[in-house]
């Protein structure tokens, strides 16, 4: 390998330097580096120069720096003001930049972590197919500047981008955005993206706020922790849904928003961005046994479908009431699908703040239910039993049905007997009255997830009394010394009679 360390003074390279899959280390300090169109070449070794000023001459074979691994340039003075094809003393140009990439085939790093300087970005960068790591106290750039490489982070110790309006353009596979001091990055891209450079996170800001302006499909591979998390862009389309996600308030402007964690998670004003709104499907979900889900400002969707899914606590099973539960604060308009229905899925409509009107409800169901229809729906776990008592009765037989009865215990939230239950009362008919048999009612059935404890009672119908007995005949006779008489029942007649009731006469007796 090769090592120099020349205090703070200038170092120029006018000769090639070889060393074979060793490092190349070159140390001006404060002074300058310059680089004479001649080759530093250390094959899978590392090349790291430092200086605070860098003047890299082409080299016309395009290997000025060549490597496969990682080549790092970066000032000796953690202030010093850095640029990217920009005009500050220490400034890798296009030309440069240019000259670089062709050698360097491994990671670029420009900057160093402890940076304290701003890094400007002065002019288009374009390292397509590289990966691009920029370190510095603070980035910023000059109007609208685009950054392409195939992978790309930012790691400042300050801001990254001045303002939703200004913020650090990117054209990358995979992006990766950090800040120390809990500051905040705002940072946009056209292409579709992915959040995560390998083991690096997708952000790590700290209590700061990422503004993430998109046009496309943005993935993560990383997780995302933040203060504040806002997503914008026109057609933007954000799956966000990594495990170790942890913001604190959410909020977005944008074509279609899918985000999942397992903390609890304030749908909020973020970076100027008032609670979230978006042009395609909404889904905002707590996966966390304890997280509750807020909404301090509206979530509106104007899909058609299920345009908006709120899950709070989502790994609780059904029956579970505690736990994660939605909180509207905001009230009628908290959750608004203009074209389609929301599903709200929360723990127990005791702890949970609806604040809407017009929804349908279904308990006992977990986070995986999705009701059949187009109603909107709050969904929850909490799993109600209503108790329903059959009323036990009797009357005297008629030929009207009797009128069965129950009294119920075990409504919640509002419900009516007439959307907990199903069905009506039945008994089973065709009883001998006579004696007296015990008719059994029962049969009603639950309904928007009610379990039902039943308890059945019994009707006894008693017989109705025959007031008298008409037209039975006796047969005239001779006197024959005894009383015997021949009676004819055939024309019998029953004062008390209901209906098509067939009654006949089984004896009869008379006498003289």
């Amino acid at each position: 390998g090769f090592s120099l360390t020349n205090g703070n003074s200038n170092v120029t390279v006018a000769g090639n330097i070889s060393a074979t899959n060793n490092a190349v280390s070159i140390d001006a300090g404060t002074g300058g580096y310059t680089q004479n169109n001649f080759d530093i070449s250390a094959g899978t070794g590392p090349i790291t120069i430092v200086a605070n000023t860098v003047a890299i001459a082409a080299n016309t074979g395009g290997d000025t720096l060549t490597t496969s691994g990682m080549l790092t340039l970066k000032p000796k003075t953690a202030g010093q003001a850095m640029s990217v094809a920009g005009a500050s003393a220490f400034d890798i140009s296009t030309a440069e930049l240019t000259s670089i990439s062709t050698g360097a085939t491994g990671p670029i790093v420009i900057g160093d972590t402890a940076s304290t300087g701003v890094l400007t970005i002065g002019a288009a960068v374009n390292l397509s197919g590289k990966t691009l790591t920029l370190n510095a106290g603070s980035i910023t750039d000059t109007g609208t500047q685009t950054i392409t490489a195939q992978n790309v982070t930012l790691n400042s110790n300050g801001q990254i981008g001045t303002s939703t309006a200004n913020g650090i353009d990117i054209a990358a596979t995979n992006l990766s955005v950090n800040t120390t001091g809990n500051a905040n990055a705002f940072v946009r891209t056209a292409a579709p993206v992915n959040l995560g450079v390998g083991a690096t996170p997708g952000a790590s800001l700290g209590s700061g706020v990422l503004h993430l302006s998109a046009t496309g499909a943005v993935t993560q591979s990383g997780a995302i922790t933040a203060g504040g998390l806002a997503l914008t862009g026109t057609g933007g389309a954000y799956t966000l849904g990594n495990a170790g996600n942890a913001i604190t308030n959410l909020a977005a402007n944008t074509g279609s928003v899918d985000y999942r964690q397992a903390g609890a998670l304030t749908v909020a004003t973020v970076a100027g961005v008032a609670g979230v709104t978006t042009t395609g499907s909404t889904r905002i979900e707590t996966t966390g046994a304890t997280a509750n889900l807020t909404l301090n400002n509206a979530v509106t969707s104007s899909a058609t479908g299920d345009a908006v899914i709120l899950k709070a606590g989502s790994v609780n099973a059904a029956g579970v009431s505690t736990g994660g539960q939605l909180i509207n604060t905001v009230g009628a308009g908290g959750i608004v699908a203009s074209s389609g229905r929301y599903l709200a899925y929360s723990g127990d409509p005791g702890a949970t703040t609806e604040g809407v009107a017009g929804y349908a409800k279904r308990y006992n169901a977990d986070a995986t239910f999705v009701p059949a229809g187009t109603t909107s729906t709050f969904v929850y776990r909490v799993a109600p039993t209503l108790s329903v008592t059959a009323v036990a009765g009797n009357k005297v037989y008629d030929t009207v049905a009797p009128t069965l009865t129950f009294n119920t215990t075990g409504l919640i939230d509002g419900d009516t007997v007439g959307a907990a239950l199903t069905g009506a009362l039945t008994r089973t008919g065709g009883k001998n009255v006579l004696g007296g048999d015990a008719i059994t009612i029962g049969s009603l059935a639950g309904q928007m997830g009610y379990g039902v404890s039943y308890t059945s009672a019994n009707y006894s119908i008693t017989p109705v009394n025959i007031a008298s007995v008409t037209g039975i005949t006796a047969a005239d006779k001779a006197q024959d010394g005894t009383t015997a008489a021949t009676l004819s029942t055939g024309n019998a007649a029953f004062n008390g009679k209901l209906g098509t009731d067939v009654l006949t006469v089984a004896t009869a007796t008379g006498a003289f």
